[in-house]
């Protein structure tokens, strides 16, 4: 079967219904919305918190500040609390990791791989599938297209069993090396072609260690993914092959997230991964991690702004946020990076500082 073109890719909603309704909209909102060029239009009036009107897109509610601030406020005075705990949090911490060094299931080969399934299986019915029937969350919807697009228990496992297979195959063919383990034990390993148990370190983290190695391991990870995400929307071969699945949807909701060729979700585990390498990361952090990323991921996806996101808490407008990346999967020619913003203003930066923009190969033509 031959490739779907880009054409028809990332549709949130049908091209007649755009250019019927846009017809009673400003001029403003019209352009951003029917030509992928004036998209800036539409980033600028987000950006500045005001409401911009679309086909169908929901009114911009600005969070209230005090709100923002109060919530702010809490996370320093947790941080704060959390410092002066430190000791008492390490004992937890070296308690809970003698624990993981007893146990068969975290030493196996394949427990980031069923650990990670195992929370985006539990992370969707808590988030998104449970605000699909809050009401009262409806204003904070991104798109009034927005919604939960439920899944037969079949497709779920089938979706688990194409997920999970060609990383439980990089799992037994693989040595994890973690660092802090013993080096003898990965020779030890490597010596057999299937691999059943993780050499891990006998140190557990230390509460620093954890906090910088999650969220280093986030941004670092942004980092990275912006560059292969940027390359698969420019290069036409490889945005039809690897990441046109990710953009084949009507409307936005939660299960984009795991919509991706086996190319492109290698590529993105791949990247994770190495960015926890970087870092050169405990396995408990990298334990902790997966569902940190996952939620960021599966947020980003649901199609709700709420006011409590970091989009929201995070100042100077650093954090994109589930708006800004609905605004790519309306055009694909904005917004690379999937959670923060700093990479794409200064692609932003370069390309005017280059000369005018050139269309996204992948919406070359296109008219939303």
């Amino acid at each position: 079967m031959p490739p779907r073109t880009p054409t028809t890719q990332g549709r949130v909603l049908r091209s007649t219904t755009r250019k019927a309704e846009a017809e009673v909209l400003d001029n403003t909102a019209a352009a951003a919305i029917l030509d992928p060029k004036n998209h800036h239009l539409f980033e600028k009036d987000v950006q500045q918190g005001s409401i911009i009107k679309s086909a169908t897109a929901a009114p911009v509610i600005v969070p209230d500040q005090r709100f923002v601030w109060s919530v702010r406020l809490s996370l320093v005075l947790l941080a704060i609390t959390s410092y002066m705990f430190a000791d008492v949090i390490q004992g937890w911490i070296d308690v809970l990791w003698q624990y993981l060094l007893g146990t068969w299931w975290f030493r196996s080969v394949y427990f980031e791989t069923v650990w990670a399934t195992t929370t985006y299986a539990y992370l969707i019915p808590l988030y998104p599938y449970a605000m699909h029937y809050m009401s009262f969350l409806n204003c904070y919807k991104v798109d009034k297209s927005t919604t939960y697009i439920h899944q037969t228990l079949p497709d779920l496992l089938l979706e688990g069993v194409v997920y999970m297979t060609p990383l439980a195959l990089m799992d037994t063919f693989m040595v994890k090396r973690y660092c802090g383990a013993d080096p003898n034990e990965w020779t030890v390993k490597a010596q057999d072609w299937i691999q059943t148990t993780r050499a891990l370190p006998l140190d557990p983290p230390s509460v620093w260690q954890l906090f910088y190695q999650v969220v280093g391991g986030v941004i670092i990870y942004d980092v990275l993914f912006f560059f292969l995400h940027l390359t698969l929307h420019k290069f036409r071969p490889l945005y039809v092959w690897f990441h046109a699945t990710h953009h084949d949807h009507d409307i936005m909701h939660a299960h984009v997230t795991n919509q991706l060729s086996v190319g492109e979700r290698v590529a993105l585990i791949l990247a994770a991964n190495q960015a926890l390498k970087i870092l050169s990361s405990h396995p408990m952090s990298r334990a902790v991690f997966v569902p940190v990323f996952l939620w960021l991921l599966i947020e980003n996806h649901a199609g709700y702004d709420l006011p409590w996101g970091l989009q929201h808490l995070v100042p100077g407008g650093l954090w994109g946020g589930p708006r800004v990346h609905f605004a790519h999967h309306m055009h694909g020619s904005r917004h690379y990076q999937p959670f923060m913003t700093f990479m794409d203003a200064a692609l932003e930066w370069w390309e005017g500082r280059s000369g005018p923009k050139k269309e996204c190969h992948c919406c070359s033509g296109k008219k939303l």
